[in-house]
């Protein structure tokens, strides 16, 4: 079911803050800032060794990204994997009792996710992302 680790989400208070460091500090090439107004964040993008890292500053202060920063500061917010179809995922994950936190929705790129609650995944925030046919053959 899962085809591979699409990317680490990376909670941040300012994406400039992480900018410094992963583009400053690290010499990694920062990725264009999208928003994204269903999650309420705003998102930047690093690749490394063929893993994205996303950087999460939320714009508003009852985004999902502000409550996490509130009660943990800065830090990993989730793993997410790539599947080949989330609906597919979904049905199967909920026939061994996973717990999702809410319906699928468009997330980055305007690909179709779903976030499967901590407390079904060892207390790891994992969001499931549909992988493009064309993304699959690479």
């Amino acid at each position: 079911m899962l085809k591979k680790i699409d990317h680490i989400g990376i909670a941040v208070r300012h994406l400039a803050d992480a900018a410094a460091v992963y583009g400053g500090a690290f010499g990694l090439e920062a990725g264009e800032i999208e928003t994204i107004p269903g999650q309420k964040v705003r998102v930047q993008k690093f690749q490394i060794g063929g893993i994205r890292i996303e950087f999460l500053e939320p714009i508003s202060d009852d985004s999902p990204v502000s409550k996490f920063l509130a009660k943990r500061g800065e830090g990993v917010h989730h793993l997410c994997y790539a599947v080949s179809d989330l609906d597919q995922a979904v049905r199967e994950l909920k026939s061994h009792e996973m717990a999702f936190t809410g319906e699928p929705v468009i997330g980055s790129d305007g690909k179709p996710i779903i976030f499967i609650h901590p407390g079904s995944a060892n207390g790891v925030l994992i969001e499931l992302v549909e992988e493009r046919q064309a993304e699959q053959n690479s």
